[in-house]
């Protein structure tokens, strides 16, 4: 509570309160009455013998109550005020974040929650009309929240109880954090405009903005309205450690494994020493202990010329850091980590960071790997039976088709190209065009054909001399055995890659033109000794697999939280749903009823979901011809470099504009209590009125 004008009350008390008491002093009312005797009065004696000015002072309730009045009314001139949070305009929007860092936990429990907090409070003080209140025209509130979207949780209403409730239904999300949406939507509801002039109609509303100042697109803003930025978060709370990248890929010398990498950020000023945990499925299958560098400070304004930390003093780094305009910004350390898996087909691959910090949401990651595609090969005039064998033992090779050679020609110049029905084709010395179509080919003496490429005229015996042993086709293969009886040596063009050399020249060659990707062997199978040798079987297989799978993704590519999901579900799927299986406890243990939340599709026919928090879902769904429930999995990962950086922004800059900031009770307009003070005296001035009317005088 503060005071208006505490000295002027106290003059005027000090010229008032003592001629009021000095009245009752020199009071002295007596009536003369006829009486025997004055020994039947003591009291009358007792007054003509006692002058003393306080011996006249006694209880009196009228000087009570006169008394009363006075201090109430020079309580009133003081001009008491309650702190409160009206503002001065007559409509009020309060844009509340709901993005991934409001999930941090440096305030309890989230700083959403505290957000929401302080709207209801905002809520419970607003003008809500009548004699005494100031203007005498109720406030009326907006609510509406935002993080990569904006939404209107209320329109404008002077009510508390829905205000309130609409306040108390926000929920978090793990998204990215943009204002503009919110504050197109908040135009849209507040500008009214005269179509005569086209000028505005009506005083502008008056924008509050509950955030932690964490938003990507301030610099990009321009506002004429009135913004006032309510900062939420602890900005001496501990900085967040948290996964910014995510995936996995082949290793480059064994398709049968993947390598899982993660890209780990720390956004404290001192180094972070990290257990990294990965997961298949349910089964923890390994972990790695690492050491994060600190963040440091970068002024934008300077160029250093150099990446990395820059040396700063201890004044530069407890100097305030925010986005969006600030003079420094907070750089976090990096490192990276991978971890080998053996390759697993239809499962979920997680990593986990096993810390205590403030935001939950960025301790873990979600890869799904797909089902294994099942190839179609087509064999192209094949002339031993070797090939086909060594094709059938291949995982995952669904069909094995025999072409004949005229209608391979016929689909290399009328079709342009390898039908879709075919993964790849292994071609057995079969004439080829000058140009292949786009495909994947594994081609046993049929080069001549081809653009760059020249074949001796004389034959050679030949062995292989060196060989790339990092290829994917080399994995587990042994050329050094590999002996051709007799071969045309052939010269490629140069962006053909040499996997293996002879004396004479490549015995394999990797050339990728045009869409069409090959695998060329300048001799026929029947010529070598690898009709024996368990070298060609696992040869084919590797490039089979090589070939066969060039270009799937190994993993389905997550999403972000607040992407549309697409499921691509068979036309007879029933009983669809998706559901969040897994996620981060950062609200309240929301984590652990996760299993329980069914996500409502955007659009029931077309199945499309929006992910709004980063976790694990599964998608289920049955088929008319089966009973048994299938299950889909899709990631979602929060991966925000932005949303992992908690530390709060002391101020907000919306383009080249600072905000007014607000905290507590500052700058915030005062709620008048004197003419409630009034009232009270004019009722204790009414309660004397009746008690000195009421009195008998004797």
């Amino acid at each position: 509570m503060t005071w208006a004008s505490p000295g002027l009350a106290l003059i005027v008390a000090a010229c008032v309160v003592p001629p009021l008491i000095l009245l009752y002093f020199l009071k002295l009312r007596r009536r003369e009455v006829s009486i025997p005797s004055t020994l039947l009065w003591m009291q009358s004696v007792q007054d003509l013998q006692a002058n003393a000015p306080f011996q006249r002072l006694r209880m009196n309730l009228l000087l009570f109550l006169q008394l009363l009045a006075l201090c109430l009314m020079l309580l009133a001139l003081a001009q008491p005020q309650w702190a409160g949070v009206t503002t001065s305009s007559s409509r009020t929007v309060l844009l509340i974040d709901r993005s991934g860092s409001m999930t941090a936990r440096d305030v309890e429990p989230t700083r959403l929650a505290e957000a929401k907090r302080q709207a209801v409070e905002y809520v419970k003080n607003i003008r809500t009309g009548g004699l005494f209140s100031r203007g005498g025209q109720a406030e009326q509130v907006m609510i509406i929240s935002f993080a990569q979207e904006a939404r209107v949780q209320c329109p404008f209403t002077s009510s508390q109880a829905e205000l309130t409730e609409a306040i108390e239904s926000i929920g978090p999300t793990h998204e990215r954090t943009s204002l503009a949406r919110a504050l197109e939507l908040a135009r849209a509801y507040t500008i009214n405009t005269d179509p005569e002039t086209d000028k505005p109609i009506g005083p502008p509303a008056t924008l509050i903005v509950f955030s932690d100042g964490q938003i990507r697109d301030l610099s990009d803003l321009v506002t004429r309205d009135t913004v006032l930025y309510r900062p939420i978060g602890d900005e001496a709370a501990l900085g967040n450690v948290g996964i910014v990248e995510f995936g996995a890929d082949r290793a480059p010398t064994n398709l049968s494994e993947i390598v899982v990498y993660a890209r780990i950020a720390n956004y404290r000023m001192t180094p972070a020493l990290v257990d990294v945990l990965f997961s298949v499925g349910d089964q923890l299958v390994g972990s790695k202990r690492i050491e994060v560098p600190a963040a440091y400070q970068e002024d934008p304004r300077q160029d250093t010329g150099a990446e990395g930390p820059a040396e700063s003093d201890d004044a530069e780094a407890d100097a305030p850091i925010q986005p969006g305009g600030a003079a420094l910004t907070l750089r976090p350390g990096m490192t990276g980590v991978e971890f080998p898996l053996v390759q697993a087909r239809g499962v979920t691959i997680g990593v986990s960071l096993d810390l205590d910090d403030v935001l939950k949401a960025d301790n873990q990651a979600f890869v799904v790997v797909p089902q294994a595609k099942r190839l179609r090969v087509g064999l192209v005039d094949a002339k031993s039976f070797f090939i086909p064998t060594a094709v059938e033992g291949v995982p995952f090779v669904e069909v094995v088709e025999m072409i004949p050679a005229p209608r391979f020609q016929e689909m290399m110049t009328t079709d342009r190209g390898q039908p879709d029905t075919y993964d790849m084709m292994i071609v057995d010395n079969v004439a080829l065009p000058a140009q292949l179509p786009a495909g994947r080919y594994l081609i046993f003496s049929s080069y001549e054909g081809l653009d760059g490429f020249e074949a001796s005229t004389e034959e050679k015996p030949d062995g292989a001399q060196v060989w790339d042993e990092q290829h994917p086709v080399s994995h587990w293969v042994n050329f050094n055995p590999l002996y051709v009886h007799s071969y045309h040596p052939m010269s490629v063009p140069t962006e053909a890659h040499v996997l293996v050399d002879g004396a004479f020249g490549p015995l394999l060659v990797e050339y990728v033109h045009g869409g069409a990707h090959c695998l060329i062997l300048p001799f026929e199978f029947l010529k070598s000794n690898w009709m024996l040798d368990e070298n060609m079987l696992k040869f084919v297989q590797n490039a089979v697999n090589y070939l066969g799978h060039s270009g799937q993704m190994v993993v389905s590519e997550p999403y972000e939280p607040g992407e549309t999901v697409v499921a691509r579900l068979p036309r007879d799927a029933t009983d669809i749903a998706m559901r969040l299986v897994s996620q981060a406890e950062d609200e309240g243990g929301a984590g652990a009823g996760a299993g329980r939340k069914v996500l409502t599709p955007i659009d029931p026919a077309m199945t499309t979901y929006r992910a709004e928090r980063a976790g694990l879902y599964a998608l289920s769904f049955r088929q008319s011809d089966e009973e048994e429930e299938q299950t889909r999995y899709i990631a979602v990962n929060m991966g925000s470099d932005l949303e992992s950086n908690v530390r709060p922004s002391p101020t907000l800059r919306i383009g080249t504009d600072e905000t007014r900031t607000v905290r507590g009770e500052d700058g915030l307009q005062k709620k008048p209590l004197w003419p409630w003070l009034l009232l009270a005296a004019l009722a204790v001035i009414t309660v004397e009125w009746w008690v000195y009317s009421r009195r008998a005088f004797i």
